[in-house]
């Protein structure tokens, strides 16, 4: 499976596109090569209005105020854009789809006010949908070739002491995902929460 540009997984081999379905969400690897086309699709079917999620690690400034130790989880500041239609979706997404789906540091995702499906892409290629139909999720799978597996290994299960992995932020076309707070302003992105 092929990583984004932002992640350095020493075992890569042993991770296999494919997804799970548990509950209400769907669990995947999806190689890079197939991250846009997937998101895009998945747009495709939300019904409007429809939001953005940006969540952005949190600065060096505010973590020395945030965590109790050393041993303490890191933070993130967490953005939305609320309201918006697919073609806005649609337009962030080819504007800045690269950064996004590139960056190793960025987490995001699209999702509908009405019904809650949602899709997010974690960090490693890990992709998150949350959503009640399973035919839904299985025909997007399907449309991508991405198989259902029994047992699901993501890159975070082959990491260890001798074979940890990175992430890493990137520059594209002068931007950072950082960048992304003030340019996706003009689509009513807006601060919530640190989480």
């Amino acid at each position: 499976m092929n990583f984004s540009k932002g992640y350095i997984v020493p075992l890569r081999d042993e991770v296999e596109e494919g997804y799970d379905y548990k509950g209400k969400t769907a669990t995947a690897n999806v190689s890079y090569e197939k991250m846009k086309e997937v998101i895009l699709d998945f747009i495709d079917g939300l019904v409007e209005p429809c939001f953005f999620i940006l969540e952005l690690p949190a600065t060096r400034q505010q973590e020395e105020t945030l965590r109790a130790d050393d041993c303490a989880p890191f933070h993130s500041n967490v953005y939305y854009a609320d309201g918006l239609s697919k073609r806005q979706l649609l337009e962030i997404m080819n504007s800045y789809g690269e950064i996004l789906i590139n960056d190793g540091v960025c987490e995001f995702g699209f999702a509908s006010h009405i019904t809650r499906d949602e899709i997010f892409v974690c960090k490693y290629n890990i992709v998150k949908i949350f959503s009640t139909d399973e035919a839904m999720i299985k025909g997007l799978f399907d449309r991508h070739n991405i198989p259902r597996r029994e047992s699901l290994k993501t890159a975070w299960d082959t990491f260890s002491q001798t074979s940890p992995g990175d992430s890493k932020a990137i520059e594209i076309d002068g931007l950072t995902c950082y960048d992304l707070v003030d340019k996706l302003e003009s689509f009513g992105l807006y601060f919530a929460e640190i989480r």
